[in-house]
């Protein structure tokens, strides 16, 4: 075991938390953690990172550890051997007493240049430390699946909807709101996030994701850096798929991510299988997306029929996103990851595989990600459909186009941050 030796000459300057890092306040020895690890991030792509979340899942001996939340601190090493403590988040905490071991997953924000490196040191093995209570911007209220999250950039509502269509307790978004302009998002008698979403043959039986009654399961990570929401089930008129369902929300930053994977456990006739759906009002007048072979396009959504009839988006087009610039806002998304492989390596059934941009009710707007449609599909058991997306919602500047933002949003989540971690204990 090597001990930490922070004496005078290695003394680190305290940090009060302000969002993320802290400001010089005091001098604060560090010498009550036995133990570290040091962690090396650099940046490859290109582009400046400001509080870009990072996540580490790392094991312990647990001689060296009684309660990671309360022990574990994260510090970024500056010059002069000096420290800065970073608010960090400790979760999926778990046990291993046959192995002698405790496993977790830490997750902190970290701002670093492009094409650089940045080296952080995590220290434990402090079993007199208080449990640190960090602040940054990220809040959550509310209980069970009912929550407000909120950040410096965006709201998002979870609660039940109101209105003619009293939607259940499903944990699914029912309005954004830019936080900037107060400026709401919401689809008049709906939740905006939809998708995914069935016809089943046998009864012709429509139910999306956003109208799961308490999902059977359901975990919720709550902290500063992130909030993660895990449900997991099956929907009342679809016994047949399991559903898993997972949110993300992160402290300063304006997207959150969504992950949803249905596996089939048995037979099953759909007329209709969509992802990737957002349906909103009128809101918005124009549409940019990103083609699969780079192509962008940027268009009035009146004037889109002629460019789709005659080559359709593709389901995996890396970005689109509606906006307006009456109001100056843009909502999108970035497709991280789609696969439709089975549990054997195959192909899961598909007849429509593409993306759709729709005309709603009321004046609405909608895309989504056409799977099956139409065409009474049989899904054998074992088939899957996974996929990721991140949503984000933004303030355009005046006279300018949502490309540059939505490609420099793609080009960050789609390279992420390289981490090496070193065991120095």
């Amino acid at each position: 075991m090597r001990s930490l030796s922070f004496k005078l000459a290695f003394s680190v300057t305290l940090f009060l938390l302000c969002n993320t890092s802290c400001q010089a306040q005091a001098e604060y020895s560090w010498d009550n953690w036995k133990s570290y690890k040091t962690i090396i991030i650099s940046e490859t792509a290109g582009l400046n990172r400001i509080n870009e979340p990072v996540e580490v899942n790392l094991s312990f001996a647990d001689s060296t550890m009684r309660d990671p939340e309360t022990e574990i601190r994260v510090l970024k090493i500056l010059k002069d051997n000096k420290f800065e403590e970073i608010a960090c988040q400790i979760y999926n905490i778990n046990y291993h007493k046959k192995d002698g071991l405790i496993s977790c997953t830490i997750a902190f924000q970290v701002s670093i240049k492009s094409h650089s490196k940045s080296f952080y040191r995590l220290i434990y093995n402090n079993q007199t430390a208080q449990f640190p209570d960090y602040k940054t911007d990220l809040t959550v209220t509310g209980s069970e699946l009912e929550l407000l999250i909120s950040n410096k950039y965006i709201t998002a509502d979870l609660t039940r909807s109101e209105g003619p269509r009293k939607y259940p307790k499903s944990g699914q978004i029912r309005q954004l709101t830019l936080n900037k302009k107060n400026l709401i998002l919401k689809r008049f008698d709906r939740r905006i996030h939809w998708a995914p979403n069935f016809i089943r043959t046998d009864i012709d039986t429509n139910q999306a994701i956003a109208q799961w009654d308490t999902p059977q399961f359901y975990k919720i990570n709550s902290g500063p850096v992130l909030c993660e929401i895990i449900r997991q089930g099956h929907l009342s008129y679809f016994p047949e798929i399991r559903v898993t369902a997972v949110y993300r929300f992160f402290a300063s930053q304006p997207y959150f991510t969504f992950y949803s994977c249905l596996e089939f456990e048995k037979d099953l006739q759909l007329n209709r299988l969509r992802n990737d759906e957002i349906t909103t009002d009128s809101l918005f007048t124009h549409l940019a997306f990103k083609r699969s072979n780079g192509e962008f396009l940027t268009t009035a959504f009146e004037n889109r029929y002629g460019i789709l009839s005659t080559q359709p988006l593709e389901p995996d087009a890396p970005w689109l996103c509606f906006y307006t610039h009456t109001d100056a806002v843009a909502l999108g998304t970035i497709r991280l990851q789609y696969d439709n492989t089975n549990m054997w390596g195959n192909p899961s059934p598909s007849t429509g595989d593409y993306t759709k941009i729709s005309d709603g009710a009321h004046g609405g707007k909608y895309w989504n990600r056409i799977i099956i449609d139409g065409e009474s599909t049989m899904i054998d058991a074992g088939s899957k459909y996974t996929e990721k997306n991140a949503y984000i919602l933004f303030e355009l500047d005046e006279d300018t186009y949502p490309e540059i933002q939505m490609e420099k949003m793609e080009k960050i989540l789609k390279n992420p941050l390289i981490l090496k971690i070193l065991t120095n204990e």
